[in-house]
C-alpha cells in the first residue's frame, strides 16, 4: 500500500517531523485515519510509531529503506531520507557528519506544501505530451504564444509546461524561441512512480473510451494479447521498427493535426501483456 500525501521530504532536516507531517496530511484528507492505521501501513506497531513521533525511539537505516518503499520515494528522495535518519541515529560519527553535510546540500526549505522536483513532475502537467510533440513540428511553432494558439491551451498552462521542461533540461528558451535539447525523454527513476502510473492510467482510460466511438472517429486504440516469452525480443524489434518508420510517406509540411502514440509493455507472471494506444 502506498501513502497519498502532499509534503516533500526535501523540506525537512529532521525525519521525525517528516513522518509526523505525512500522518497529519493524510488524516486531514481522509478524516478517519488513526495513528494505529498509520502504524499498520508503515509495518510498525502502534506503540512504536507513537514512540518515534515522541522522539523516544529512533529508526535504523535498514528500517528507513523499508519505509522508503511505502512512502513511494524516487531514488533521490530515498537517499535524502536515508541521510535524514543516519544523521540522527547512526552510531558512526563519520557517517553522521557525512549525512548532515548531504542534508545541508540538498535541503529545500520551501514550506510543508512544497512539491519536490520529483513529486511535481512533468507527467503531472496535463497536456505536456501535446506540447512536447508540437515543439519543432512546425517552423512557426517556436514560441509559447504560438504553442498556446496551435494547441488551444491557455498561455499560462503552456508557460508552466515549458518552464518544467526547462527545469528538466529538455528544452531551452532563447530570445523567446523554444528549442528542444533532446529528441527523447528519459525519465529514469527521478520521477515518482505514482506520477507515471497516473499518466498511463489516464492514457488507458482515453483508449477505453475511444472503443465506444465509430471506427472512423476513434482517436485512441488499444490491443491486448498474450505471447510466448521467447518471442518478446522479436516483439520489441517490431515496435522499434514501427517507431522508426511511422512518419515515412507522411506530408512534411502544413501540419494541422497532433497525434500522440504511446507504447507500454506490462510484464505479468506467466505472460507479457502489450498495450498499444
Amino acid at each position: 500500500m502506498y501513502l497519498d500525501y502532499d509534503v516533500s521530504v526535501f523540506s525537512y532536516d529532521d525525519y521525525v517531523s517528516f513522518i509526523e507531517d505525512v500522518y497529519l496530511d493524510i488524516r486531514q484528507k481522509k478524516g478517519a485515519f488513526s495513528q494505529r492505521d498509520y502504524a499498520k501501513t508503515l509495518g510498525l506497531s502502534a506503540p512504536r510509531i507513537n514512540q518515534i513521533i515522541n522522539r523516544k525511539e529512533g529508526l535504523s537505516a535498514s528500517k528507513a529503506m523499508k519505509l522508503s518503499t511505502i512512502f513511494d520515494f524516487s531514488d533521490s528522495e530515498r537517499e535524502y531520507f536515508y541521510h535524514l535518519v543516519a544523521s540522527r541515529t547512526s552510531r558512526c560519527h563519520k557517517q553522521k557528519n557525512e549525512s548532515r553535510k548531504y542534508i545541508s546540500d540538498n535541503y529545500s526549505p520551501l514550506g510543508k506544501n512544497y512539491q519536490s522536483y520529483e513529486k511535481w513532475s512533468l507527467l503531472d502537467l496535463e497536456g505536456w505530451n501535446v506540447i512536447w510533440n508540437l515543439i519543432g513540428l512546425r517552423e512557426d511553432c517556436n514560441s509559447i504564444s504560438e504553442l498556446s494558439k496551435i494547441s488551444s491551451f491557455k498561455f499560462d498552462k503552456v508557460d508552466r509546461i515549458i518552464q518544467k521542461m526547462v527545469d528538466l533540461e529538455l528544452v531551452q528558451v532563447l530570445d523567446g524561441e523554444v528549442v528542444k535539447l533532446t529528441n527523447n525523454i528519459a525519465f529514469g527513476n527521478s520521477i515518482s512512480s505514482k506520477s507515471v502510473q497516473a499518466f498511463h492510467r489516464a492514457q488507458a482510460l482515453k483508449a477505453i473510451e475511444a472503443l465506444e466511438e465509430p471506427i472512423d472517429e476513434r482517436k485512441f486504440e488499444s490491443i491486448t494479447f498474450t505471447m510466448n516469452k521467447r518471442d518478446y525480443s522479436n516483439l520489441c524489434s517490431k515496435i522499434e521498427k514501427f517507431i522508426d518508420t511511422i512518419t515515412n510517406d507522411l506530408e512534411k509540411e502544413e501540419h494541422d493535426e497532433i497525434v500522440s502514440i504511446n507504447v507500454a509493455l506490462y510484464k505479468e507472471v506467466k505472460s507479457k501483456t502489450v498495450e498499444l494506444s
